[in-house]
């Protein structure tokens, strides 16, 4: 990721679960990740640029 960012994309279902694994980074590596939560206004689609 850009700095040491990620953007993970999941399902509402799927985020307790990975909320859970990102408590466990701490003990890991040494240092307490942060994270925001996002969500979309409208689906997902595939946008090409203007020619």
């Amino acid at each position: 990721g850009f700095a040491g960012n990620i953007m993970v994309l999941l399902s509402k279902e799927a985020l307790p679960s990975y909320i859970d694994r990102l408590e466990e980074y701490e003990h890991i590596f040494g240092f307490k990740p942060r994270w925001y939560i996002y969500g979309a206004n409208e689906p997902a689609k595939v946008v090409f640029p203007d020619d």
